[in-house]
């Protein structure tokens, strides 16, 4: 048997075979069944290695079957490998179960390292069953036990799971970490297995050259060493690669083919089912529909099996081939229904970030649904818009349940970023920072939630169809004398659909190729203006700022003819700009919505409501803000910077709630964006687990208007990450503005706001009172609010 392992390594699949056979044939003859069953273990392993898990399930059954008195250790590695195979062949409870057995096993016999193992493939089986925060959970719970053990085979499994997740950066990340590790300990197999997940992450990160690199060498390892399972793996990755960077694939088509039917005689079914997927979009690029059509068809059986990359997949290959022969029907169906599963595979978690990150495998479905829609009108369009924005922007169905260790991780991180703030210099207490971040953050990904019953804020039942949706909104814009603007983008392209005066239309506005480049002028002539003082150089920067400013209103409103009050819908690169500075909007009432859901459902009217004014540290105007605030609503002013759990705990009671403080957007993980309070930042991820009630929050912080895009289209940020949570309408602005107009402004617009004031109506009333020029930054945001019992 140990020669039959070696043999595996050096020597390939017929040579093991033969050893372990022999094995098997000795232990049966003079031994006895104990040792047979280890016997057809080593031949399941041999087995499973190569490509063959319905062979190596068989020999799996025989071992558990004789086996009932083998050492503990012997029997753990028979059910564990059971497990592996079960999740192979796509059963994940099987699967579970088998691996519960194995961890419960290795946990009464003192078996650490086999615990771990047990444990670790436990969550792959959660994987499996389509539940990624419970996956990410018993992964991580497994790799917090104390056992001297390579991570690296754990870590790239983590990895997969992140890709599933939409987090691809952070498992390239992770698995580029696993590689370091194989490095280290010469496992040149399990180096090139991880190399074939980078390769699949490279490849959604729209990097097919780099990924066919990778996945071409992964497959020259596996060539070496003789196992032809993994051989034709690599070669699926590669031939994924190669679709992303070919134009016309007929060739290809017909090589993903023969490569499927290799893997189904092999036993290898999801691979298969995902070489099919290949061979389908192949063939549709090379324009031969029928072959297309057919395999659509075969497939629509199997898919079920696959994950949601694997799912929302099939629905973009099967909704291009009828789009491609003109069945504008069959190709709506497939998309409402990749929107539908997107939806339910968002609910199982609370994660503000994991629910955002996952949207990426939808991104290109979105803009195939936009593009099918446009021939049927603006209405489509606005319909389509909306499918792919409501899903993204919806409050969360479940909110998590206390988890009092990643409590104490986000204390112990506020307290390293308070360090860090007086003590720049300190590279130890950066490394900790980001130690910690990395830690809350994937503590945050693997939360699922409580349940709708459990303090949940909805239920699955809420999410209503994008058609009615728009209906709905259409009415209520007309009966406010609202137009409606929502951007798109895609094929180079920057369009706009506009709702004006009830009717719907589109608008071309010209190629995008310089959209990102005119918001980044932007935001930095933002920035630059709020860090100069009066002078010569305030002078140049404002003229460029005017500059900047001029180029969005003549590429982004002059075409539109839109009216005084105006609903917008931007799309990914526009988030950034403060609509209340762009000349033809100045003075007027803008409101900025992620989706009309959300604009439709925030709406509130509060007859009486409960308002607390609340004041971070080191602002000069701060204090003197909170009090006219507070005079302004007749409640008493809080005396101080307030704290991380005041300003918390007056989200959970207030319906109306003002914060003048420092605020932090953080670029790279935009659930640690902050406002600074007296004992320290408190995180947008804070808020995840607050019970909040308000339905107006006030942001007078530097940057709380920020937001980064994650996953396919949404942006998150403090303030869209309010809007997610629940709060209906937050004001907040996307740059740096000087505390002076802050306070200024903010004074005013609640002085509006208490005469009865809609939000956006005060907002452009106390911004054009203002000589500051900044004063326009501010924004309002999700939907309309007003105090009707003032």
């Amino acid at each position: 048997m140990a020669l039959s392992a070696a043999r595996l390594e050096r020597r390939g699949t017929a040579a093991a075979v033969e050893a372990a056979e022999e094995a098997l044939r000795l232990a049966t003859d003079r031994v006895g069944p104990d040792l047979a069953a280890i016997a057809h273990s080593q031949l399941a392993m041999i087995h499973g290695r190569s490509g063959h898990p319905h062979r190596a399930l068989e020999e799996l059954d025989l071992a558990v079957a004789g086996g009932a008195g083998m050492p503990p250790r012997d029997r753990f590695v028979v059910l564990l490998s059971r497990g592996m195979v079960r999740m192979d062949l796509g059963d994940a409870a099987g699967a579970a179960g088998d691996f519960d057995d194995a961890a419960a096993l290795a946990a009464g016999h003192g078996l650490a390292r086999q615990e771990f193992m047990a444990r670790h493939n436990r969550g792959c089986a959660a994987q499996l069953a389509g539940d990624l925060p419970r996956a990410l959970r018993l992964m991580l719970e497994a790799d917090a036990l104390p056992v001297d053990i390579s991570r690296a085979v754990a870590w790239q499994d983590r990895g997969r799971v992140l890709v599933e997740a939409g987090l691809v950066t952070e498992a390239a990340e992770l698995l580029e970490q696993a590689a370091e590790l194989c490095r280290d300990r010469d496992q040149r197999q399990v180096r090139a297995e991880i190399d074939l997940e980078l390769a699949r992450a490279l490849i959604l990160l729209g990097e097919p050259s780099a990924a066919l690199a990778r996945a071409r060498r992964a497959r020259q390892v596996f060539e070496r060493r003789g196992t032809p399972g993994w051989v034709r793996r690599a070669e699926l990755v590669v031939l994924a690669a190669r679709l992303r960077h070919e134009r016309s694939s007929p060739s290809l088509a017909e090589d993903a083919l023969l490569l499927a039917s290799t893997m189904e005689e092999a036993g290898d079914a999801h691979a298969a089912l995902v070489a099919r997927l290949v061979a389908a979009e192949a063939f549709s690029r090379a324009r031969d529909g029928d072959r297309a059509v057919e395999l659509v068809r075969q497939l629509a059986v199997k898919v079920p099996t696959g994950g949601l990359e694997t799912r929302l997949r099939y629905r973009r290959v099967a909704a291009v081939t009828a789009t491609g022969r003109g069945d504008r029907r069959t190709a709506a169906r497939h998309l409402h229904a990749a929107a539908a599963d997107l939806h339910r595979s968002r609910a199982v978690s609370s994660s503000l970030d994991l629910r955002a990150a996952v949207t990426l495998h939808a991104g290109p479905l979105a803009q195939l649904d936009l593009e099918t829609a446009r021939p049927a009108g603006a209405g489509a369009v606005l319909v389509a818009l909306e499918r792919w924005r409501s899903t993204v922007a919806e409050t969360p169905v479940v909110r998590p349940p206390a988890d009092p260790h990643l409590a104490a991780r986000v204390v112990g991180l506020r307290q390293a970023r308070r360090e860090l703030a007086e003590q720049p210099e300190r590279d130890d207490v950066r490394r900790r920072v980001r130690s910690l971040e990395s830690e809350v953050a994937s503590l945050l990904w693997s939360s699922g939630g409580a349940g709708p019953g459990e303090g949940g804020p909805r239920t699955d039942a809420a999410h209503p169809r994008p058609a009615e949706v728009v209906s709905r909104a259409r009415s209520e814009l007309r009966v406010r004398d609202t137009d409606l603007v929502g951007y798109v983008r895609g094929g180079g392209r920057l369009g706009a659909v506009v709702v004006h005066r009830g009717r719907a239309r589109l608008h071309d506005l010209g190629p995008d190729a310089d959209v990102d480049e005119g918001v980044r002028r932007l935001s930095a002539d933002l920035t630059a203006l709020a860090s100069v003082a009066d002078g010569p150089l305030a002078r140049a920067v404002r003229r460029s700022l005017d500059a900047s400013l001029d180029w969005c209103a003549a590429r982004l409103l002059a075409p539109l003819g839109l009216g005084d009050r105006v609903l917008v819908l931007p799309c990914d690169g526009l988030d950034a700009v403060p609509w209340g500075m762009v000349p033809g909007r100045t003075g007027l009432p803008t409101t900025v919505a992620p989706s009309l859901a959300s604009w439709l459902g925030g709406t509130s009217l509060v007859a009486a409501p409960t308002v607390l004014a609340v004041a971070g540290p080191e602002l000069t105007w701060a204090q003197r803000e909170v009090e006219r605030v507070a005079a302004t609503w007749s409640v008493a002013p809080t005396l101080g910077p307030a704290t991380a759990e005041d300003l918390r705990s007056a989200l959970e009671k207030h319906d109306v709630v003002h914060v003048a403080a420092h605020g932090t957007h953080h670029v790279e993980s935009p659930v640690f964006s902050s406002v600074w309070m007296a004992d320290g930042p408190l995180f947008l991820c804070d808020l995840e687990r607050t019970a909040i009630t308000s339905s107006h929050v006030v942001i007078s912080a530097c940057e709380a208007g920020q937001s980064r895009r994650r996953g396919a289209s949404h942006h998150l940020g403090l303030a869209t990450g309010l809007l997610t949570l629940g709060v209906g309408s937050v004001v907040a602005s996307p740059c740096r503005v000087p505390d002076a107009t802050a306070a200024e402004v903010m004074g005013r617009y609640h002085e509006h706001l208490r005469s009865g004031e809609e939000s956006a109506d005060a907002l452009a009333l106390a911004a054009s009172a203002s000589d500051g020029a900044l004063a326009g930054a501010f924004q309002a945001l999700g939907a309309p609010w007003r105090a009707g019992g003032a």
